[in-house]
């Protein structure tokens, strides 16, 4: 028992452990000597490490613990150890009990609005000025002081689901700081995984002369907000789909109605959150056909000439016999094991780039002879490509100038090369323009071609260059 208030003390001692610790070693009042239960917590010590860690290698400085703010009026100074996992002990030496300084402890710390990220620390104290330390709960280190100049704090950069610890001692003057509060533990929140739904085309359904019915469906994870969700759909020709809302649960159908015998275009399903929009796969559909066309004869005489771009690359010039009265066609190419790729052109040739080389590609045409009436497919026909060793000779032997132009490109041709034809084409593969080849080298004019991408193919007997050019 002491002489002096309780409340005017303040405890300090020296400590050390002599094996690893995980017990807790609390400071506080004890009003009654015979009831522990009357115990009042001050404050707790921290895990001292073994003899020789400071400086003088006498332990570590626990304290001072202040016991201004317990609600005891009298009693005495108890120190109340627990463990429960091992047997461990401490080296307590050098009580020192004085008058405390007067600088109270600040009171009722507590922690809000915790996030995944951030927290506030708020308390009660008559100072003006705090400083606050927090540290991961499994971290013996409490590292810096903040200073606060208001009795809240916010605590930034945090790590998702992790637990802390955080203490506040009052600054009272320059010289004159309280002990420390007892550390107070928050969890910070777990990250949210956000999961975006999933989204699927079906098959279109119900399809007549005049209708059909076009399917989708979502996979809602259930934590992620769905804005929309529906289907979108255009004809066959038009430049952008046109989108319907169906808020009608995770499966929906919409009926496209008003159409035409023989009516074809593509459809997907999209679902939108406030982060993106996802699409199922583009399907196709086309209505039922009507009276029966006229037949629409299969192209024939197809013809693939593919030709050394460079080293690596090739151009192929597809061709084929006209027909009168066919203005479009759907040309299809592919590479072994890939799908389709389908063109729609309005001349009987197509000149295809930067096709790999060492590689088998397929071709096939199919006729549009009007009122969405097209004829089967053509035979189909393919083409190896291979690296021929006088790629790279012919490519150089040819040259054309000026690139960029204007009013006329030069073809020059180098060496013993016998020029056979030269033509120009545009980049949808059109031959625009044959060449009478007599001087070297040939001008040809191109002023009065639309602004663009063309190619001149030249063939000679040594095989077929074609080069590049914009006309500006």
């Amino acid at each position: 028992l002491f002489t002096n208030d309780v409340h005017d003390l303040q405890l300090s001692f020296w400590a050390t452990s002599t094996s690893p610790m995980s017990g807790t070693l609390e400071i506080g009042v004890l009003p009654n000597a015979v009831d522990p239960s009357s115990f009042e917590l001050v404050g707790v010590a921290g895990i001292p490490g073994p003899r020789g860690t400071d400086s003088t290698g006498n332990g570590n400085l626990m304290g001072p613990f202040d016991f201004s703010n317990v609600q005891a009026t009298n009693g005495r100074i108890a120190l109340r150890y627990s463990n429960l996992s091992s047997f461990e002990s401490w080296n307590l030496d050098d009580f020192v009990v004085e008058i405390a300084s007067g600088c109270s402890v600040p009171t009722n710390v507590a922690v809000s609005a915790i996030t995944t990220s951030e927290a506030t620390v708020t308390w009660t104290s008559v100072a003006t000025e705090w400083k606050v330390q927090y540290k991961a709960a499994s971290s013996s280190d409490w590292g810096t002081e903040y200073l606060a100049t208001v009795p809240s704090y916010d605590l930034m950069n945090l790590i998702p689901n992790t637990e802390y610890q955080v203490r506040v001692k009052a600054v009272c003057d320059a010289t004159t700081e309280s002990v420390w509060s007892p550390a107070v533990n928050f969890t910070t929140e777990s990250a949210v995984v956000i999961i975006e739904p999933t989204v699927e085309t079906y098959a279109a359904s119900d399809i007549t002369q005049t209708s059909v019915t076009l399917n989708g469906a979502i996979t809602d994870p259930g934590n992620q907000g769905i804005l929309a969700r529906g289907i979108e759909w255009k004809l066959n020709g038009d430049n952008d789909f046109t989108q319907v809302p169906l808020n009608m649960g995770n499966t929906f159908s919409f009926t496209l109605t008003g159409l035409t015998p023989n009516t074809c275009g593509t459809f997907r399903a999209f679902v939108t959150t406030a982060n993106m929009t996802s699409y199922g796969e583009t399907l196709s559909f086309c209505t039922l056909p009507g009276d029966t066309p006229e037949p629409c004869d299969a192209p024939t005489g197809l013809y693939v000439n593919a030709d050394s771009m460079g080293e690596y690359s090739y151009t192929a010039l597809i061709r084929w016999d006209d027909n009168p009265d066919v203005s479009q066609w759907n040309l299809q190419y592919k590479a072994a094991n890939e799908d389709w790729t389908t063109i729609t052109v309005s001349e009987n040739s197509y000149l295809l780039e930067n096709l790999e080389y060492y590689t088998t590609y397929y071709f096939r045409v199919q006729a549009i002879c009007g009122d969405n009436n097209t004829s089967d497919w053509s035979d189909i026909e393919d083409y190896w490509t291979f690296l021929i060793g006088i790629d790279s000779w012919l490519e150089n032997s040819v040259s054309l100038y000026p690139n960029p132009a204007q009013e006329y490109v030069d073809i020059r041709i180098d060496g013993d090369v016998n020029v056979t034809m030269m033509e120009v084409y545009d980049v949808y593969g059109k031959l625009v323009n044959t060449v009478n080849v007599v001087d070297n080298p040939t001008r040809i004019n191109v002023s009065a071609l639309a602004d663009g991408m063309y190619f001149v193919r030249v063939t000679t007997e040594e095989g077929t260059v074609t080069k590049t050019f914009v006309k500006r």
